[in-house]
């Protein structure tokens, strides 16, 4: 064997010692990014719920969630819940809490919140080591107004400072008020009620019957309770809806906030010319122009 044959031979034989640790490598790297230590499944179905006491002094965001896959493992720690306030770019603009939750723990109320302010709550799953999971986040959401005094009548012919079919809100402050559909009132009324050709009782835009008073739209979203806390909401697209009791509808003002009803009772009052319906509910105001989360 002269000296170039064995130069060669070493030359293959180098080659072939790289060729096999570049492959060991590669699957050793593979097996790596398959399974990192560390790494842990996120949170699912996250919820959001607003709530307020009845004098819209005091509102909370209660945030639930269905637990990580892999919350029974030896190592899973629990979760992590950060609340963010937001800008009115929708960017983060400073924390406002940060909280860690047990594992047997799958919902955390953010108390305190504020309304015209808005917030983000972020989830994440934990390990003992620290490791966190991808974040998963609520919708951005702000203190609500919530009162159980709304009341509103039948629109009929006559004195209509007995019969008062108006009714309207000051969203700064969360304040309804039943009132007199009467010309000197219009800019206030964002709501009417009488009854169609039908004898339907029916929520009307006060600007169907009076062209350049107030629009308001309307959305059904559903009934009871569950409807009148849930936050994934349809846009109100309706000028005019049929009244029931217990129906919740959804309002958008003129100047775009957001107002949820729930109708709690329909009572027919006796008069002397004819009766007529009453109807009594409860409401929420989002302060907040374009905040479609009450």
């Amino acid at each position: 064997m002269n000296v170039n044959t064995a130069k060669v031979r070493v030359f293959l034989l180098y080659i072939i010692v790289l060729l096999i640790l570049v492959v060991s490598l590669s699957n050793l790297n593979c097996k790596f990014v398959e399974n990192p230590p560390g790494v842990v499944a996120a949170v699912q179905n996250v919820d959001l719920k607003i709530s307020s006491d009845s004098t819209g002094t005091k509102s909370s965001a209660e945030i639930s969630w269905g637990a990580s896959p892999d919350e029974n493992r030896t190592d899973f720690s629990g979760y992590r819940v950060i609340t963010y306030r937001i800008d009115s770019l929708g960017n983060i603009d400073s924390k406002f809490e940060s909280a860690e939750v047990s594992k047997s723990i799958h919902s955390f109320v953010v108390d305190s919140i504020k309304t015209g302010i808005t917030y983000q709550t972020f989830i994440s799953s934990r390990l003992n080591d620290g490791s966190l999971s991808d974040s998963t986040g609520t919708l951005v959401y702000a203190g609500v107004f919530y009162r159980t005094d709304g009341t509103i009548d039948q629109f009929e012919p006559g004195d209509q400072t007995l019969i008062v079919s108006g009714f309207g809100w000051d969203v700064q402050t969360g304040e309804g008020f039943n009132i007199p559909y009467l010309a000197e009132n219009t800019d206030f009324i964002d709501l009417h009620m009488r009854q169609n050709l039908s004898g339907i009782l029916v929520f009307y835009a006060p600007s169907l019957f009076n062209p350049g008073t107030r629009l308001t739209f309307f959305e059904l979203i559903g009934s009871g309770e569950e409807a009148f806390d849930s936050t994934v909401l349809a846009e109100p697209s309706l000028t005019s809806i049929d009244v029931d009791s217990n129906n919740v509808y959804l309002l958008k003002t003129q100047e775009g906030y957001y107002i949820k009803i729930w109708v709690k009772a329909i009572n027919l009052i006796p008069d002397v010319v004819a009766p007529y319906d009453n109807v009594l509910f409860d409401y929420k105001v989002q302060p907040v122009a374009g905040l479609r989360v009450l």
